[in-house]
């Protein structure tokens, strides 16, 4: 159904395609947090015509504290050369 082009479906296979739509959306956007939602829709409009690189000027103009990374993560022992990947 969902291959089908929307010129081709019954008003039934629309009502159906329209539910499942609503279902994959409010499935994404209870994932993780709701600012990730909203990244894979910026993604998804990307590849559909909104200028590139939408999805990666939200993620950089949201201001983050720089914390650095904690002494015994694996990012830490990297940085420092104790853990060899």
């Amino acid at each position: 159904m969902i291959s089908k082009a929307l010129r081709d479906m019954s008003e039934a296979e629309r009502e159906m395609l329209r539910n499942r739509v609503e279902q994959a959306a409010d499935a994404l956007d209870g994932v993780a947090s709701p600012e990730f939602g909203e990244l894979v829709a910026l993604a998804l409009l990307e590849k559909r015509g909104l200028s590139k690189g939408a999805m990666a000027e939200a993620i950089k103009s949201v201001p983050y504290a720089d914390k650095g990374p904690k002494r015994h993560s694996v990012f830490a022992q990297i940085a420092s050369g104790k853990r060899v990947e």
